[in-house]
């Protein structure tokens, strides 16, 4: 497994959070530097779509085990040949 997740997919300067103050109303706070998802669960998240929706492809709930794993193959592949350039990529 790749534990590099090659940072925040969608990062940003301040995010919303939504929480109830002690009356019990929703407020929203912000907060400094939200990092979002990681470029390899982006990636993964991408792969897994495209593969569900692939002509040919029968899946039922039986394959998910195997679809998540693959999907994260390709997209520790995708990292690789990112942080490699796709010319030294074999």
């Amino acid at each position: 497994m790749n534990n590099d997740s090659s940072g925040p997919a969608f990062p940003t300067q301040t995010c919303s959070v939504f929480c109830l103050d002690a009356s019990g109303e929703k407020v929203e706070v912000q907060r400094p530097g939200c990092d979002g998802m990681s470029l390899r669960d982006y990636f993964a998240s991408k792969v897994l779509a495209s593969l569900i929706v692939a002509p040919g492809l029968s899946f039922d709930n039986s394959m998910a085990p195997e679809l998540a794993r693959l999907s994260y193959v390709l997209a520790d592949a995708m990292l690789f040949a990112r942080n490699e350039g796709v010319e030294n990529v074999q």
